[in-house]
């Protein structure tokens, strides 16, 4: 069967990856390392701070450079705690990058759809960090190729990165490449101005907002095979 596109850009976490169960356990290996509290609360806040300064990221508000350590300095002084954040964020991202925990369906999904598709990963992260989680991860035979924003030095949904994706891996075919993930401000609107169809991996049933729309919605993986083999 012929697919209706033949290249997926993917997201990686929240798409591909669970995310927070590699926080989580970044977080709570790093607080043991580095004497952090480990409490419900310590972590919720250092995923709060965390979250909010990628949505910084996403308006170009603020640096990958700066992100990966302001989060720790912050939660250093919301805690009240004397600390090195470099220090905490070297080791964090040490940990971090172990985390290669994937949502449920993603292996089958990438197995399935590797046979009639170049899949090819378009993440907002650190390189070193998604390079080690991908090839510790089980989808690492069927990813052709990863492509990371600190390497190309613009983060979805700057054209830029899209331009440095097609430098690396294209020229893509615009009308057979569909762009795969989770956040709207990032992925969805990045493929927009990237000119390809988007869907967007609602996995939480979060309700869509603002006008950004994509071409497609999905609420669970399998729900892509559909699209990509009508």
């Amino acid at each position: 069967m012929k697919p209706r596109y033949q290249v997926l850009l993917l997201d990686a976490d929240g798409t591909l990856f669970d995310f927070p169960k590699a926080e989580r356990q970044a977080y709570d290996l790093t607080a043991r390392h580095c004497g952090l509290p480990r409490e419900e609360e310590a972590y919720h806040l250092f995923s709060s701070i965390n979250e909010r300064l990628w949505k910084m990221l996403e308006r170009r508000e603020i640096t990958k450079k700066e992100l990966v350590v302001r989060r720790f300095s912050d939660l250093l002084e919301t805690l009240n705690m004397q600390g090195d954040a470099v220090a905490v964020s070297q080791t964090y991202c040490h940990y971090l990058g172990q985390g290669a925990f994937l949502l449920p369906g993603a292996e089958e999904l990438c197995r399935e759809l590797s046979a009639v598709c170049r899949l090819i990963i378009a993440s907002n992260g650190v390189t070193s960090i998604q390079t080690s989680r991908l090839a510790r991860s089980a989808i690492a035979p069927y990813i052709e190729a990863l492509v990371v924003s600190e390497s190309g030095g613009a983060d979805k949904p700057d054209l830029r990165f899209f331009t440095y994706l097609d430098e690396q891996v294209g020229p893509l075919d615009k009308s057979t490449t569909l762009m795969v993930g989770d956040r709207l401000e990032a992925d969805i609107l990045g493929g927009i101005r990237f000119g390809v169809d988007t869907c967007w991996c609602n996995l939480h049933d979060k309700p869509l907002s603002g006008d950004i729309r994509p071409t497609y919605t999905i609420r669970t993986l399998d729900e892509l095979v559909n699209i990509v083999l009508p």
